[in-house]
């Protein structure tokens, strides 16, 4: 029996040997493996420390290019300016390629109405001006979202609740994921806003490039009138921007045409006798347009008479008509007329 028991006994500890040492195996595996992760969260974390420290030297030095590296493009005419960097083009408003490079000499041609892109032909940002008081820019984006299909508005379409602020300018945005019936089939964040007069369509394209062009506008007061064109022959005076002048080609006898920064830009006056009323002309007008044509059509007042405004789809143009007597004024205008200065004179 003795025997028996210490053989017994024997094995119990052999048992519990081999237990203590496949705990002890699992203690240090274990503390081998915290320690490897020790380690290798400590090299994440130097990682990403490492990741964020060269994100800002990068950030810093992406913005150190911006400030004295980039150029400036400003539009006196419309009132805004931004910085871009070399070697970007100024592309056809038509959807054709480049027509040159980006520079100072291109705000006067083509500030009202310009697309930003490379070389290539790939579109950046294209900014639009009207007349705030026109409402075109939500009039122009509604327009695109009310045509599509409802499907393809609530598939395409994201409309943003919130505003961006640039420069102490409220835009309201419109975020398009591109598809759809809309025009441009790549994805573009329609930016809405006016200052001092001046309406502002900015489309950007996903590119964070376009983002950080964006971020630099500035937008101040256009410039001001400077000269002044008095016709007692058709009896009214205004003030127009120094820039333009009177384009003797395009002017008649009845119709004065002013040539604008815009190489096919038409801001005009034009004087004719009529004894119709003016809803009667207004209505007659109207009718010359198909019904897709017309955005808007709104009154308002030109020195002391009724008027009517009808805002077209035709390359933005809008037409103002009044009555002075029995004589009618259409003015013809891209947005840029200096309608606050017209006056009659006897």
């Amino acid at each position: 029996m003795e025997g028996n028991f210490g053989v017994k006994n024997q094995g119990s500890t052999l048992v519990l040997a081999v237990i203590l040492v496949f705990i002890a195996v699992v203690f240090m595996l274990y503390i081998f493996a915290w320690e490897e992760r020790r380690v290798e969260e400590a090299q994440g974390e130097t990682k990403l420390i490492a990741r964020d420290l060269a994100q800002k030297i990068s950030r810093e030095k992406f913005q150190e290019a911006i400030e004295n590296e980039w150029l400036t493009y400003e539009s006196k005419d419309y009132g805004y300016k931004f910085k871009f960097p070399t070697g970007l083009a100024y592309l056809s408003v038509e959807g054709g390629g480049p027509l040159g490079s980006l520079n100072s000499d291109t705000a006067s041609k083509y500030g009202g109405n310009l697309v930003v892109g490379d070389f290539a032909g790939k579109q950046i940002l294209f900014i639009q001006t009207f007349p705030s008081s026109t409402n075109q820019g939500n009039v122009y984006v509604n327009d695109f979202v009310r045509r599509s299909k409802l499907d393809d508005r609530q598939k395409y379409w994201h409309d943003a609740t919130t505003e961006v602020i640039q420069d102490g300018v409220a835009f309201d945005f419109y975020d398009y994921v591109g598809g759809g019936d809309y025009p441009y089939n790549n994805a573009q964040t329609v930016y809405i806003g006016e200052q001092n007069g001046v309406g502002y369509i900015i489309q950007l394209t996903p590119d964070p490039l376009a983002e950080a062009m964006f971020a630099t506008f500035i937008f101040d007061s256009p410039v001001l009138p400077g000269s002044t064109i008095t016709t007692t022959a058709l009896g009214f005076a205004i003030d127009y921007p120094e820039a333009w002048t009177i384009d003797r080609n395009r002017s008649t006898a009845n119709e004065i045409v002013f040539a604008t920064s815009l190489l096919e830009s038409r801001e005009s006056v034009r004087v004719e006798n009529s004894v119709d009323s003016l809803m009667d002309i207004k209505n007659s007008f109207v009718g010359k347009f198909s019904p897709e044509a017309i955005k808007n059509v709104g009154q308002l007042t030109v020195a002391g008479q009724a008027a009517y405004r009808i805002d077209t789809s035709e390359f933005g143009t809008s037409y103002i008509l009044f009555k002075n007597g029995d004589k009618l004024y259409t003015i013809t205008t891209g947005g840029r007329f200096p309608l606050d200065s017209f006056r009659f004179i006897e």
